[in-house]
């Protein structure tokens, strides 16, 4: 009998019972996931024991927080991601608006996208220093950049 997990239920698994490195090869996507009974109860545990968070204007339920991301469920979409070291910034005064936030301008954690349009890479904690001091900013439109994890339960052909 064959058992394929998603990355998705992987990650729910080591985080149940406290497991923390996860090597690429465990955590390949891949086309089905079978669940057991009591591989189904964890999950449904970690749905109802979690707090409920806003990112991007929409909510989630908080499964879990790691050091380097959270693991999140979209209720709306019935789905579950992760959060990235990444924001998306749109901003006409980026420059200024960094140093009114007292956030020093370093390049080689900004990428420009567009015109007024950037994304910031570095490390989560530090992503989420800089979320926590550009959402109170006027005239700035933050994105936190979220990985949706694939999720198939159509049987293997």
């Amino acid at each position: 009998m064959k058992k394929i997990f998603s990355a998705c239920m992987f990650i729910f698994i080591c985080t149940a019972i406290g497991e923390t490195s996860v090597s690429a090869a465990e955590t390949r996507p891949v086309k089905s996931m079978v669940l057991t009974q009591p591989e189904k109860t964890v999950l449904n545990k970690l749905q109802r024991d979690t707090s409920t968070i806003s990112i991007n204007g929409r909510k989630f339920k908080l499964l879990s927080e790691q050091s380097d991301h959270w693991l999140l469920y979209d209720q709306q979409m019935s789905q579950y991601c992760i959060t990235l070291n990444m924001l998306v910034v749109v901003s006409e005064q980026l420059q200024e608006l960094l140093e009114t936030a007292g956030v020093k301008y370093q390049s080689e954690h900004w990428q420009k996208l567009a015109d007024h349009t950037y994304q910031w890479t570095g490390s989560f904690p530090a992503t989420q220093r800089l979320y926590q001091k550009l959402k109170r900013q006027p005239n700035i439109q933050l994105e936190w950049q979220l990985q949706y994890l694939p999720l198939s339960r159509h049987d293997e052909s």
